[in-house]
């Protein structure tokens, strides 16, 4: 139902958030985030509306996707970019889709534990702290 299926995301890293024109991105340009960008691969492009795209270019090379899939499917044809946001129609509804908005407290971060180079703190709210996410979010509550 959401139309894509999860790869995998590199560790947390700034990136830059493209924005296409659309109602669910009104008021919202381009912006940067730290996050955990989620890799996706989309199930049916061609009636997927893209909103938010991010060239990670040649860092964005994350060894696991080739390992557990072969290649990376979650590229565009581009070879760098990567969707990070969509929505697309689903019977009379629709469905949207961010794959930004990963959180950590201390809770998770005690299962886990802290990569030996993580440089955030145990308290990550990452794109949440953004002004351009709590309009994208507002936005998809709001649209019809």
């Amino acid at each position: 139902v959401l139309g894509s299926f999860f790869l995998t995301h590199p560790p947390i890293c700034p990136f830059k958030v493209d924005v296409a024109a659309h109602p669910l991105t009104e008021g919202v340009g381009a912006f940067e985030t730290t996050d955990e960008p989620y890799f996706i691969e989309l199930q049916d492009p061609e009636h997927t509306e893209v909103l938010l795209t991010s060239d990670f270019g040649a860092g964005g090379h994350w060894p696991p996707v080739q390992t557990l899939y072969g290649k990376d499917t979650s590229l565009r044809a581009d070879g760098r970019t990567r969707v990070l946001g969509y929505t697309k129609r689903v019977g009379a509804g629709r469905v949207t889709y961010y794959a930004l908005g990963h959180c950590h407290n201390p809770a998770i971060h005690a299962t886990r534990g802290a990569a030996p180079d993580e440089t955030v703190g145990a308290n990550f709210h990452g794109a949440w702290d953004s002004p351009a996410f709590e309009r994208l979010l507002r936005n998809a509550i709001r649209y019809r």
